[in-house]
């Protein structure tokens, strides 16, 4: 709460707590808090939630007396994330929740468990029961520490039992990556005009994520510099810099020139009988994996690898071009050492510039 800038309190009597509105544009601007308590030098507050309204608010702060923190005791786990989440996804972006949603759903064993009650044991049974993926098994780890850490906080629990979740050793494969022979295919089907074999060859050329890639606009392309800026998930990879090669640049132009919400955006229908028009709206990436991308590379002939290998296959390529590789991880948002504050120099964006046009 003291990083938070305090704006429209509202008064209660002393020792009830507060409402208080949060600055910028927020779904839930509405914060509701516990009386202040000392803790060493400082005094803290508790929150309890965040809220789209006032009264929403208010109506959480007088619950919250009606069952103060002692009550937490009998805290479920349903309980503990539906509380977790007010706090938590205020600052996630989209992919990072839905991969929280999904790790959540695999719980279902443990919704009306006492949080005080469960122990390492129910969390690593319901790891050892999954059939799946390392990273699926280990975003269920996260968001049962998470939940766990929280609840701590809160002095609902003294220990992080899901700390102690052991996952299997992974043996995750080397990371797939198109072939120099696939890529010049997905070229020259793009020449050809094979529907959305450019959106593939861009994407081999540029290093985004899929996501980061779908939510760029005509406001993150510089034409003076020729160069795109995004990016989501890390430090490392938010608002960062990428030179367009120019071998992807006039399809580029083409998207850009569509004139719509995203660069990369479709059309669709909308309106009613007798009002009917087209409207470009964005891709949502499960539309795009599968009515673009996958019949692209089906109809190109090349195997089917994830849109994810088009990442791969860029820092694969720009290795192979003996590009400098902290410059690399500088274009792709890998984190290393030298996590910049996205401020980038002529200098800097030449050096980028040059790594990118290192590509044949």
């Amino acid at each position: 709460i003291r990083d938070r800038r305090r704006c429209n309190a509202v008064k209660n009597p002393n020792g009830y707590g507060t409402v208080y509105k949060l600055s910028g544009h927020r779904r839930k601007p509405w914060c509701a808090a516990g009386p202040a308590k000392r803790d060493g030098d400082r005094m803290q507050r508790e929150v309890i939630g965040y809220f789209e309204t006032r009264k929403d608010a208010m109506l959480a702060l007088s619950q919250w007396h009606i069952a103060p923190p002692a009550a937490k005791a009998d805290m479920t786990l349903r309980d503990l994330r539906e509380e977790w989440m007010l706090v938590k996804y205020q600052n996630l972006d989209k992919s990072t929740r839905d991969g929280y949603n999904a790790a959540w759903k695999n719980l279902a064993s443990l919704y009306d468990r006492r949080v005080a009650d469960i122990r390492t044991g129910e969390f690593q049974a319901i790891i050892d029961d999954l059939t799946a993926s390392y990273s699926k098994l280990h975003q269920i780890k996260v968001l049962c520490t998470q939940l766990e850490s929280y609840a701590m906080q809160n002095d609902i629990i003294n220990k992080n039992y899901a700390s102690f979740i052991v996952l299997p050793k992974n043996d995750t494969p080397k990371k797939e990556a198109f072939t120099d022979l696939e890529v010049k295919k997905i070229e020259k089907g793009a020449e050809s005009g094979i529907p959305y074999a450019d959106l593939v060859l861009i994407l081999c050329y540029t290093g985004w994520r899929i996501t980061e890639f779908l939510e760029l606009t005509p406001f993150s392309y510089d034409p003076a510099e020729h160069t795109l800026r995004g990016g989501l998930k890390t430090d490392a990879g938010r608002n960062r810099l990428v030179p367009i090669h120019p071998k992807i640049q006039p399809y580029v132009d083409r998207w850009l020139a569509k004139g719509g919400p995203t660069i990369f955006c479709r059309e669709k229908t909308v309106g009613k009988q007798g009002n009917k028009h087209i409207e470009l709206i964005p891709y949502t990436a499960n539309y795009f994996r599968d009515r673009c991308y996958y019949p692209a590379l089906e109809q190109l002939g090349v195997r089917k690898l994830t849109p994810h290998a088009t990442r791969h296959t860029f820092v694969s390529m720009e290795h192979r071009a003996g590009a400098d590789k902290l410059t690399v991880k500088r274009i792709v948002g890998h984190a290393s050492g030298d996590v910049t504050d996205k401020i980038y120099t002529h200098v800097e964006i030449d050096e980028l510039r040059k790594a990118v046009e290192m590509l044949a």
